[in-house]
């Protein structure tokens, strides 16, 4: 959360803009009555709905917001030319927004209607109040709720803060000692991240726009490639993680360099730990070494082993 909130100021390169998560959803005969409803009690429910973020960087749950209104925009009937202008104006506010932090909501939900039963569903979620993981658990709700108006939801009785405050008690242990030497034994060693050839310096980039780049294995090949790499003791995704790595190698000016991976980071700390909305993700710095002449095979092995021992020191933040 730390480093989103900071990725957010222009002193940075490639900042000025907001982590966040943007979807659409292409769906048919979709009450957008009832979708409020259903929204409107997941905001009730995961208090991390009702977050801001104030401009000394501390997080304020707010016991009670107005009710959020879901905007929704009717294209029945409209000439197609005129109704995709809409619906891309749309995906340019939405898509690319920096929703400010410390104003509720960190959310922007609009509703398309293209015709009398098909919708398109517009999601913006700002990732300082939510992750992957906590969005599935929204989507997985949300969509029970629609199904079921009536469905009771068992409260939580763990609120993020709770998990944030043990976080930082953890600070006094042997497990987050042995973590911090571990990694401040290593900051050394640690090579820079990938020198890659660019068409213009970072810091002339002032609103940095990403693009998703999509491909597709199929499955035959998808399945011989895990089998493969079980054999030789790597998991698909130590594959990806060594192909990614091979990447950069080719184009990096040097070939030790380090990766900047964000990982799940829920320790057990309750049972309600997997249940809850919030921005659990942390960082690790991996280091890749691809200098010398080995493998792919031998790569991938080495890289996987490297982050397995680092995944083994979690209590030290790479922020």
């Amino acid at each position: 959360q730390q480093a989103y909130w900071i990725g957010r100021n222009s002193a940075f390169e490639l900042s000025n803009i907001s982590t966040h998560a943007y979807f659409e959803i292409e769906t048919t005969n979709l009450n957008p009555e009832r979708f409020e409803t259903a929204w409107q009690r997941l905001i009730d429910r995961h208090e991390m709905l009702r977050v801001v973020v104030n401009s000394d960087g501390q997080q304020q749950i707010l016991e009670q917001v107005p009710p959020y209104k879901i905007k929704v925009v009717d294209l029945c009937g409209m000439d197609s030319k005129l109704a995709t202008s809409e619906l891309s104006k749309i995906r340019h506010q939405l898509s690319h927004q920096i929703l400010p932090a410390d104003q509720w909501p960190l959310f922007d939900i609009q509703i398309a209607q293209l015709d009398r039963s098909k919708s398109r569903l517009y999601v913006s979620i700002d990732f300082l109040i939510a992750d992957g993981w906590s969005v599935e658990i929204l989507l997985t709700e949300l969509t029970k709720l629609i199904q079921n108006p009536n469905l009771n939801l068992a409260p939580y009785e763990l609120s993020f803060r709770d998990y944030v405050l043990a976080e930082v008690a953890l600070r006094d242990s042997q497990l987050y000692h042995k973590a911090r030497d571990y990694w401040r034994s290593r900051l050394t060693a640690l090579p820079p991240s990938p020198e890659l050839p660019l068409n213009k310096s970072l810091a002339a980039i002032e609103y940095p726009r990403f693009t998703r780049r999509n491909g597709k294995v199929d499955p035959d090949t998808w399945s011989r490639l895990k089998k493969k790499a079980a054999k030789v003791n790597l998991t698909t995704s130590g594959i990806l993680l060594a192909a990614f790595a091979e990447i950069l190698t080719i184009w990096s000016k040097d070939s030790r360099f380090t990766i900047n991976l964000t990982l799940f980071k829920r320790l057990p700390l309750h049972s309600e730990v997997n249940q809850i909305v919030g921005d659990f993700t942390s960082l690790s710095l991996l280091t890749v070494d691809n200098s010398g002449i080995d493998s792919f095979e031998v790569r991938a092995q080495r890289i996987q082993k490297q982050l397995w021992d680092d995944l083994k020191h979690p209590y030290y933040s790479g922020v």
